[in-house]
């Protein structure tokens, strides 16, 4: 019996390294059905769930309670305990009730404590689409009704009485679990995942300062990770340190040169230290690419800031050459780089998607 799980569990993990999902479901099902307990293999059969979901709606639950058994069954195991922050990071709540906006709080005429806390993140939604994120920072009972307060002053156009969905995440579970996945290894490349979780978990909110050193750490760990490296170069440009972003970002785009949001955020921080021709090359390497893929949600956002950094090199060409053409299409440039902005209502920073 033991000969054959490890028969089937090999041959599932080795199909799932070289992504051939359909072998690696078969075998990986077939060793569950041998011993149902088995964590590395349950871990295993949620990643391949997690690749499926768009495609066979399967269960997203379903995959968290298959990592969280995972853990259960082997509570020091490190990849299963980063998988699981990873599932709590992603997923966002619903709070039962709707909430309106007062500068930097949230008004409510339902106790908010029977699925909030302080530490907490939250999301709002507006007209069925995500508008703002923050982290709740003290909640208080005024009157008969209570005011949540958040992080960050919300945005004008959810400053009235309109009514916000509220969706929210235990930011200190995620913490804990990540932390404990961290010292239950010595394999750097988890080791550097967990970190990276710990980094997002600041960086989502906007503490810069504070995700910083996890992401460099998860760099120093493992070197190829190419969204730890992006991230990092996010943080740098908050923090004003141009030429670290700079560096972080071009590891990035070396390990991943397809990805969209490293070629932009590239294009943004030349432009920031007056290299023309570099921020011209990689937004108009951006733009060609979201000719392909503009429509998908996210890629709207990078539209925005593409468009808007290429009205930008325009008009500094227009000021070296006091050409009244170049100037008109600079002006054509900022008008439509406004209406992506008025159409797709975008409120996240460069440093934050």
């Amino acid at each position: 019996m033991p000969q054959r799980i490890s028969t089937h569990l090999g041959l599932g993990l080795g199909a799932l390294a070289i992504g051939d999902v359909v072998l690696a479901r078969l075998a990986l099902k077939r060793t569950l059905m041998i011993n149902p307990k088995n964590a590395v293999a349950l871990v295993a059969t949620a990643q391949t769930q997690q690749l499926y979901q768009n495609e066979e709606k399967v269960s997203d639950q379903n995959t968290t309670q298959m990592i969280k058994r995972a853990t259960e069954l082997k509570p020091s195991y490190s990849s299963a305990l980063s998988l699981l922050a990873h599932r709590h990071f992603w997923q966002w709540h619903q709070a039962p009730f709707t909430v309106q906006g007062k500068e930097n709080f949230l008004k409510c005429m339902d106790d908010p404590w029977i699925c909030l806390n302080i530490g907490f993140d939250v999301r709002l939604a507006h007209d069925g689409e995500d508008a703002f994120q923050a982290r709740i920072i003290g909640i208080y009972k005024i009157k008969n009704f209570w005011m949540i307060k958040i992080s960050m002053a919300l945005s004008e156009h959810l400053l009235n009485d309109a009514e916000l969905h509220l969706y929210w995440r235990n930011t200190m579970l995620i913490e804990e679990i990540a932390s404990k996945a961290y010292y239950c290894t010595n394999i750097p490349a988890c080791q550097a995942e967990a970190y990276f979780i710990l980094g997002r978990n600041r960086h989502a909110y906007g503490d810069m300062t504070g995700a910083l050193p996890y992401y460099a750490h998860a760099c120093l760990l493992r070197p190829e990770f190419s969204v730890a490296q992006f991230r990092l170069a996010q943080v740098h440009a908050a923090l004003g340190n141009t030429n670290a972003a700079i560096e972080a970002a071009r590891t990035a785009n070396k390990l991943a040169p397809d990805a969209l949001e490293i070629t932009l955020l590239l294009g943004v921080l030349y432009l920031t230290i007056n290299n023309i021709q570099e921020s011209s090359k990689n937004i108009s390497s951006t733009l060609n690419a979201l000719k392909l893929n503009g429509k998908m949600e996210c890629f709207q956002r990078y539209q925005y800031f593409a468009h808007l950094t290429l009205a930008k090199l325009s008009e500094i060409s227009a000021r070296k050459s006091g050409k009244r053409s170049i100037l008109i299409d600079t002006i054509s440039k900022y008008e439509s780089t406004s209406q992506l902005l008025e159409n797709n209502s975008i409120h996240v920073p460069i440093e934050l998607w």
